[in-house]
Formats: structure tokens, sequence, C-alpha cells
């Protein structure tokens, strides 16, 4: 129980003297207590009981505080080798450079072989050439063939050209002749007529 104090008339206050009675009997349940809402409204903190009109309370300016400045932000960067290094927003030393990649792991099991794919659907038919349209226009067929046609006569009138070139005969002595000096006929008629 709080005590009360009153002034003794001389400055200074003392305990006002509380007569404690007899305990009462114990009142009735009261109602329950309803509930409170609340809402910032057109800049004003308020609050309402259900159904009842929005009461204000205080400003939202009167307890905002001032915007404070824009803290430090460090940003860390990994490289490829596991390097960790810092930079920041506001000029202040960085922590120093520092490794973090681990020791390589042991090399895991292998997996077990996936289920077959779907097998994927028939691809589009192919395009069949055209001929006269696609290649070889009919000019070009026309040079082809003549073009062939000159060649292989050149072939032939050549292996013709050599086969009616007359060879020549070599004698013991190493002299070239003709066939005509080599004849066995005639070398046999003036043999017998010789003999006669």
């Amino acid at each position: 129980m709080a005590k009360i104090y009153i002034p003794d008339g001389k400055g200074n206050y003392i305990p006002f003297p509380v007569l404690k009675g007899d305990k009462g009997d114990k009142g009735d349940k009261g109602q329950d207590g309803a509930d409170v809402e609340f809402a910032i409204i057109e800049g004003f903190l308020c609050y309402r009981y259900p159904e009842n009109e929005w009461v204000q309370i205080i400003s939202v300016e009167d307890i905002t505080g001032p915007k404070g400045d824009t803290g430090t932000v460090f940003v860390p960067s990994v490289d490829a080798d596991g390097n960790i290094s810092w930079s920041n927003n506001a000029d202040l030393e960085n922590p120093e450079t520092v490794n973090i990649k681990g020791q390589q792991g042991e090399k895991g099991e292998t997996g077990e072989k996936g289920e077959q794919g779907i097998q994927g659907e028939n691809g589009a038919d192919g395009y069949t050439p055209i001929k006269g349209t696609d290649y070889f226009t009919p000019e070009e067929i026309e040079n082809i063939t003549s073009s062939l046609e000159t060649t292989l006569k050149q072939y032939i009138d050549e292996q013709i050209s050599q086969l009616q070139q007359t060879p020549e005969v070599t004698d013991p002595n190493e002299n070239p002749v003709t066939p005509e000096e080599t004849n066995p006929n005639e070398n046999t008629e003036n043999t017998e007529e010789g003999s006669e």
C-alpha cells in the first residue's frame, strides 16, 4: 500500500497515519476489457476502441528522430584462388586479404547410372535436291560434256599416233637400221642367188 505524506507546517512532510480496517467482501467480476486498435492516420498516431472514432495521440514527427548518417558498408570479393578482399564506401582501411580456400576434398563415389531418357521426336524430312535447280544448269552440263568429249578425243588421237610410229631396230653393231634393211625375205632371196 502506498504511503501518504502531509505537510507538518514546518516545511516538512510526514507520513499520514492510515487506519487499516477489516478486509471487505470480494467484489463482482468486472467486464472484459475491450481491444484497442492503433494506426497512423494523417501523420498522427491514433487509437480507438472497436466501433468508436479514432483518437489522435501524438504527431509522428514528434516521435520520429532525425535521419541518421549513412553507415559504412564493407563489400567482400573472392577471386578464383579463394582470396577474399574488401572495399568500403567511406575510404576507410579495409581488412587484410586472406585466403579462405580449403583443402581439396576426397573424390566422391561414382553416382548411379541415370535412367534412359525419353526418345526424341523424329526430325523433319530432309530436302532432296532438284536436278536442274539445285545443281548443274543445262549450260553447265553442256560445257562439261563438251570438255569431256574434247579431252577424250585428244587422248584417243595420241594413242593412235603412238601406234602408227615405226619402231627403230638395232643391229648387233648398234647402228640403227630400218625394217627394209632387215627384211628376212629379202635376205633369203639374196642368199639363194649367191648360191646359184
